[in-house]
């Protein structure tokens, strides 16, 4: 579960305030990610190997206890291999929070052929339906994050993957389906 602060919490609270045509800033955020190869992002949120410590193979233990979400990364550094195209994940409305679902199905095309080992993603802070700010950008000092998988999936080119995406309170999840 990666967290994320939940504005749309205090919008009965807003909205009483707005005046009539009034907006609320963000209206809307999207969540976007796409499939990766990256042996960098695997080796580093697992401890590898079976060299003993103390004499003790300790990884199976400590592996127990992996967070399967990496944050603070930026994918334009991440020696990765872009397996599919961004898709959009999530949306959460602002403006009209009833249209919000808690839990969707993505479909995802794979484009070239590899071992899909993360999802990375990131947000569109979308302020209006013309100007987003893009937390994914070269020149943003925002960075990403990524679901590294368990167990890294083969694909092919032209299969679909399905993500299946889910938040509830502060969290948001990431499976994939196979």
């Amino acid at each position: 579960m990666y967290g994320i602060k939940r504005p749309y919490n205090y919008l009965p609270f807003f909205r009483c305030l707005l005046q009539s045509g009034g907006k609320i800033f963000p209206q809307y955020i999207l969540m976007l990610g796409m499939l990766v190869e990256s042996q960098t992002l695997v080796e580093e949120s697992a401890v590898q190997g079976t060299e003993h410590t103390l004499g003790l193979n300790i990884a199976p233990f400590i592996n127990q206890f992996q967070v399967p979400i990496r944050v603070f990364l930026d994918l334009s550094s991440l020696p990765c291999v872009p397996l599919s195209q961004p898709v959009e994940l999530l949306r959460l409305d602002l403006m009209t929070p009833y249209l919000n679902t808690s839990s969707r199905e993505v479909k995802v095309r794979i484009c070239r052929s590899g071992r899909v080992t993360a999802v990375p993603f990131w947000f569109h802070l979308c302020l209006d339906d013309e100007v987003r700010l893009d937390t994914s950008g070269e020149a943003s000092h925002w960075k990403q994050a990524a679901v590294v998988l368990d167990t890294p999936i083969q694909v092919q080119a032209g299969e679909e993957l399905v993500l299946s995406v889910q938040h509830h309170k502060s969290n948001v999840s990431i499976t994939v389906k196979q």
